[in-house]
This record gives C-alpha cells, sequence and structure tokens, in this order.
C-alpha cells in the first residue's frame, strides 16, 4: 500500500511537470490549443508512471488496489454514478415535470411574431435597449424561453416561458427532479471544489475498472455465465464480473471524460498563467471570444423608427442555409447604439463533438450580415478533444438510443459498485471480521440516496390541489436521506439486517404512486404531446411493482434466519 501511495503521488508531481513543460514548449501559436494539450498529456504521465510502479507483481497489486479503492471510494462512486444516470435522463425528467409546457412538438420559425404578441399581450417588456436571450424548443423542451440579460439569475420570476405557437404563457414549472441529482453529479453542490473532487473519483473507478479486469478469470464459460438459481452470492458475484467485463468500454470512456472534466476546468485556470500573459480572463477570451460589434466600418447608423429588413427570423433562415444540420439552441441578442443588434445563434453541428459554449455564429441584426464564425473546428487538436469531453461524458451526441445505452451503463455501474461491496462484506464476514457498522453505513448512504430521490419523485408527481414547491421537494429529499444515515449510526443491527429491503418496498412504493398519479393526470390529453410521459410511468410502474415484490418477498425469507450479512 505505501508503494501505491508513492505511485500516487509521484505520479502527480510528474504529470504537473509534464503540463507546465508542454503549455510553455509545445510547438503552437495558439495558446489555448498548448494548454489543453499539456492537461491531456499530463494525466497521461500520471497514469503511465503509475501503471509502471504497479507493473511488478502486477496481479497481486491490483488485487490488493482492487480491494482498497473500492472499499474506500464505494459509497461515494455508487452516488455519482445513480446521480449520473439521473443527470443524463435530466431532459426526459424535466419535461416529466413541466407539466403546463407538455404539448405538441412544433418547430418556431417566427420567432419575430412569438415576442411581438408576447409584448402586446404585456407578458414581456423589451425596450430594444436591454439584452435578452432567447431558448428555443427541443424535442423534450416544447416552450420558448425569454430571459432579459439584466435578470438576475436566481430570479425564476424574470424569465417567461411562451408556447410554441407564442399564443399561451406558460407558468414555469421549477422542480428540482432533474436538477437536484445534476449538481450532485456534476460538483456535489460544492461548486468548483467539488467539480474536482468529483473528477479525483473518476481516478478510482479507472483503477477498479482496469484491476478487475487483470483479475477477471481466464476460463471461456465465465465470460457468458450467469448462474440465476444458485444464491444472492453466486448471482451478484457473476454480475459483477459479466458486467465489469462487457461494459468495459463504457466505463473506460465515462471515467476517462469525468476524469478529464474536472482536471481540464482547474487545469485551465492553473496553466492559464504559462501560455497568456493576462493570465486566465486572456485564456477565456481567447476560448470564448466576445461577439462583434454590429457596425463596421463605412457602414452608416440606422435612422431611429426606420425599417428593418432582418430581424430574428431572417437570421434563422441565414444560419440553416449557411449550416446545414445545424440545430439551434439558444439566441442571444445584444443591442448596440444606433439601433442594430448582434444577434448570437448558438447550438450544435451534426458530426462535430462540441457544445453550444463553443459553437457560436454572430450575425447582424438588421440585415442577417454575418459577422463571425466561432468553433473549435480548425483550432487545435487538443482544443477540440477538451470541447469533446462534456458530450461524451453526458451522451450529447447519437439521439435518444445514445442516451438510453448511457443511462443502462450508468445504471449497471451503480450495481456492479453495489456488488462489488457485497462480494467484499461476505469475505470479511467469512473471515470472523464484524462488519455490522459498516454494512449499515453503506445501506443508509448508497439506499438511502435512492430512497431520497424516490420520494422525491413522487413529492413532484403530487395533484395540483396538493403539490409542493421546490423549497420543500429539497426538505424531503434531504430528510428521507438524512434520516437513513441516523438511522444507520443509532440503530445499525436493525439497519444493516432490515434496512435494505425496507427500503425497496418504500422506493417501489413511491414509484408506482408516483407513476399512477402522473397517468392520472395525463388521462384524457392528446397522445402527442404526453408520449415521454407515458413512457416514463410505465417503466415506474413495472420497476416499482418489482422492487416491492423484492423487499416483501426477502422480508419474510430472513425473519427466521440468524442474524448476520442479509443484502
Amino acid at each position: 500500500m505505501g508503494r501505491w501511495l508513492a505511485a500516487l503521488c509521484g505520479g502527480g508531481i510528474i504529470g504537473v511537470a509534464v503540463a507546465v513543460a508542454v503549455a510553455l514548449l509545445y510547438p503552437d501559436m495558439r495558446g489555448t490549443n498548448r494548454l489543453y494539450a499539456g492537461i491531456f498529456l499530463g494525466v497521461l504521465a500520471w497514469g503511465l508512471t503509475v501503471c509502471g510502479c504497479v507493473l511488478p507483481r502486477l496481479r497481486k497489486q491490483l488485487f490488493a488496489i482492487h480491494g482498497w479503492v473500492g472499499l474506500v471510494c464505494g459509497g461515494m462512486l455508487f452516488v455519482l454514478c445513480f446521480s449520473g444516470t439521473l443527470a443524463l435522463l435530466k431532459d426526459i425528467l424535466s419535461y416529466r415535470e413541466a407539466r403546463s409546457a407538455q404539448g405538441p412538438l412544433v418547430q418556431v420559425r417566427e420567432v419575430d411574431r412569438v415576442l411581438a404578441h408576447a409584448q402586446a399581450m404585456g407578458w414581456l417588456t423589451l425596450d430594444g435597449n436591454t439584452p435578452y436571450s432567447i431558448v428555443l424548443p427541443t424535442t423534450l423542451t416544447r416552450y420558448v424561453a425569454v430571459r432579459e440579460a439584466s435578470a438576475h439569475r436566481d430570479k425564476p420570476d424574470d424569465e417567461v416561458w411562451l408556447d410554441s405557437s407564442g399564443l399561451r404563457r406558460l407558468e414555469p414549472d421549477r422542480g428540482v427532479l432533474a436538477r437536484l441529482p445534476t449538481e450532485l453529479h456534476r460538483h456535489l453542490l460544492l461548486e468548483f471544489p467539488g467539480r474536482i473532487l468529483v473528477s479525483l473519483f473518476g481516478f478510482a473507478l479507472l483503477a477498479l475498472v482496469v484491476g478487475g479486469i487483470v483479475l477477471h478469470p481466464r476460463h471461456g464459460r465465465m465470460l457468458w455465465r450467469i448462474r440465476w438459481r444458485q444464491g444472492l452470492r453466486v448471482l451478484l458475484g457473476d454480475l459483477h464480473r459479466w458486467l465489469g467485463l462487457w461494459l468495459l468500454p463504457m466505463w473506460l470512456l465515462i471515467a476517462l471524460t469525468g476524469v478529464l472534466s474536472g482536471l481540464g476546468a482547474l487545469g485551465t485556470v492553473t496553466l492559464a498563467r504559462f501560455v497568456h500573459e493576462g493570465g486566465v480572463r486572456q485564456t477565456m477570451q481567447e476560448l470564448m471570444p466576445a461577439p462583434p460589434s454590429a457596425i463596421r466600418e463605412g457602414d452608416s447608423l440606422l435612422a431611429p423608427g426606420s425599417a428593418v429588413r432582418g430581424g430574428l427570423d431572417a437570421v434563422l433562415r441565414r444560419h440553416e442555409r449557411d449550416y446545414p444540420g445545424s440545430r439551434p439552441q439558444l439566441l442571444d441578442v445584444r443591442p448596440e447604439t444606433g439601433g442594430d443588434a448582434v444577434v448570437t445563434v448558438a447550438g450544435v453541428r451534426a458530426g462535430l463533438l462540441s457544445t453550444a459554449v463553443f459553437e457560436r455564429d454572430h450575425y447582424r441584426l438588421s440585415d442577417a450580415l454575418p459577422l463571425r464564425h466561432d468553433s473549435v473546428s480548425g483550432r487545435g487538436f487538443w482544443l477540440q478533444a477538451f470541447a469533446a469531453i462534456q458530450p461524451l461524458h453526458f451522451a450529447r451526441y447519437g439521439g435518444g438510443a445514445v442516451t438510453l445505452l448511457y443511462a443502462l451503463a450508468g445504471l449497471s455501474a451503480s450495481v456492479l459498485v453495489a456488488s462489488g461491496l457485497f462480494l467484499w462484506l461476505r469475505r470479511r464476514q467469512a473471515q470472523g471480521a464484524d462488519v455490522l457498522r459498516f454494512q449499515a453505513w453503506l445501506v443508509g448512504s448508497c439506499g438511502g440516496l435512492v430512497t431520497g430521490w424516490s420520494t422525491l419523485l413522487l413529492a413532484s408527481s403530487l395533484p395540483a390541489a396538493i403539490s409542493i414547491g421546490p423549497q420543500m421537494q429539497t426538505w424531503v429529499f434531504w430528510s428521507c436521506w438524512i434520516c437513513w444515515l441516523l438511522l444507520a449510526l443509532l440503530r445499525p443491527g436493525w439497519c444493516a439486517y432490515y434496512g435494505l429491503y425496507r427500503q425497496s418496498v418504500w422506493t417501489g412504493s413511491c414509484l408506482v404512486l408516483a407513476g399512477w398519479s402522473d397517468m392520472a393526470w395525463l388521462w384524457g390529453r392528446p397522445w402527442t404531446s404526453s408520449m415521454p410521459s407515458w413512457c416514463v410511468d410505465l417503466v415506474l410502474l413495472v420497476l416499482g411493482a418489482w422492487l416491492v415484490w423484492l423487499g416483501v418477498l426477502r422480508t419474510r425469507s430472513t425473519v427466521a434466519q440468524p442474524r448476520g450479512i442479509c443484502i
């Protein structure tokens, strides 16, 4: 273990040295490309250093690493994997939660008419001097959201939701069903330090996956076999090996992009001074340049009250003609002196792994004249690799099928971690060790998270007459999780012996009730606008019924058994 810790620390020092050296000496005039070359090569140097220290007596070293890393980091990895699964499903959860915005999918082609009608009805007050942004509808976000740029980010009333036709104002449904687990996965509610901490657990997942593959049995029949009727221990052992082997590419991709996501942000802040004299400010300006001016040399200012030949509709048509296959997500309008404005169209393009943060096109509002095209394409390999991290980690490519595959992989990762902890507990109990309190703590922390989120799901699915607000929903989630943690501390015996089955029954009941409540609300509404919610509710009913049946069955089968581990 001492050699392993020395390898981690030494590898970290070598990685930092390589990152700084590459940022200074890499033969590229583009500062951001040198910066991200240093980050990627520094992480690679760290990994190679650790592997070089582990290679002697490889299997014995990896066996110890696999066990201890899983023991120390298993609980947090379960939290991150489960919350990551919910973060992948953020769009469908937000769609289900925003009941007032569930309508037919209509592509908005007349943004000017929508805004004019909203202003005529008094819903918007755009005076022509205040910057504002417009979020365009997507497959699961079937509304137009308008927000003034000067509005405070934490004031929900400053954002106006309109249906796709622009004829009806919607009441924003601002629950926490999707937002809370997404923030938990991204930064553990600790903002930037939490983001770095989360990325470090990606190293733990990489170590577990690589160690598990090396330690996997070499027998051919073990590649496929899952023994369903030989007891829970045998079943979980087979599932642990099967999932770790056949989903190996997904584990490596998710773990590596998770590592680079947090360390990329940290490296941007720490290495910026080595590539730019202006430090972080200059780096961010090169990474995401400010919009250009709408007034070019030789152009005349618009006279007050003069007719505008362009408009947002003309800008969107020009953008669609210039970049076929692109998907605009956001319009940012910045008025300038003289009556004109700059319109920034942010979105994603087919075949390019990037995000709307980097892919932006700027137009002049008066005549839809292109002003500048911002993209990571053609700006260096390392910058493009950095821009691809978020789409690869959160399945922002390939459509719904890829998102579903990622969600199943995330859920399987939770099962992988839980089964590994179970096998360790069984082995330690067979050696005569007292694992009661540790088992109770795992049930309270991991199972308590699942129970808390299922309770939150039920709270967000209540009828309008008894619905609760976002603050109360947040309180419900944390209260449920904290109660299970307190039970694990105060009554470890009961929590370890019966806790998991009680959680299974409670979670299943919440899922069933949430599904029935939402289906009752959907009854009689058009299928075309509510089909995604119907699919989610059916999955909740089936999964909830299975969890209730499993919890009741296992509780009855363990009543007469002697005390011990019974996960």
